[in-house]
């Protein structure tokens, strides 16, 4: 791979990260309107706590999958699977580097694993689907 490719994978590993943060905000928002509606913000806050973990598992990975496909499918001279592991490896960096900030991590090791692991399964199938 190429300096500029790395740079393309640093990209792209943050705006999955931030379209990701931004589903789960979309899923606890019809949470809060279609399925408990009336509550206070307290509760809709404490609700965020496990609908993201699960939210960002249930849609991370269709993420990564349909990223690294396009990137494999596009650039036919590049390392696909090298790319797409630097992807994940961008995202998983700054997810685990923002839980360890936040004090988060130790209390969810387990879904944090599962999610991680579903997210570099989609960056790999991506890569096995555009037959790269």
């Amino acid at each position: 791979m190429r300096a500029i490719d790395y740079l393309k994978a640093v990209v792209f590993g943050i705006l999955i990260l931030v379209v990701n943060v931004a589903i789960s905000f979309c899923v606890v928002a019809v949470y809060a309107y279609a399925v408990e509606p009336g509550h206070d913000q307290a509760f809709y806050e404490q609700a965020a706590q496990w609908i993201a973990p699960w939210s960002s598992i249930a849609f991370g990975w269709m993420l990564f999958l349909g990223v690294c496909y396009s990137a494999a499918i596009r650039n036919a001279e590049r390392n696909a699977l090298a790319f797409a592991l630097s992807v994940f490896a961008v995202y998983a960096s700054i997810d685990i580097g923002l839980l360890l900030a936040m004090g988060q991590l130790t209390g969810h090791v387990q879904i944090v694993a599962l999610s991680l692991a579903s997210k570099a399964a989609g960056a790999i199938g991506g890569v096995w689907i555009a037959g790269r």
